[in-house]
């Protein structure tokens, strides 16, 4: 397992980790609690845990979105930014 890299999202900053092939662990920086998996297959699939589901959905995408994977799915993963998220481009 290694870090393909980290985002931020709603001032909570998490790090993206490759289990395996399409397989990856989001871990949420400041307590280094598991927020959840997703797996890149033909399509975009979440496991939350620490966190809510929606919010699990967001770090899925903006991890595939922002370049932290190696899935090169649909371009149609595309989010609106909610009030509060701050853009880590």
């Amino acid at each position: 397992m290694y870090s393909t890299g980290m985002i931020q999202l709603f001032g909570t900053t998490y790090r993206i980790s490759r289990v395996r092939s399409g397989c990856y662990e989001i871990i949420r920086i400041c307590d280094e609690a598991l927020a959840g998996s997703f797996s890149c297959g033909q399509k975009l699939q979440v496991v939350p845990l620490a966190v809510h589901a929606e919010l699990m959905w967001r770090l899925a995408a903006a991890a595939v979105q922002r370049g932290k994977t190696n899935w090169m799915g649909p371009q149609c993963v595309a989010l609106t930014p909610l009030i509060g998220e701050r853009s880590t481009l």
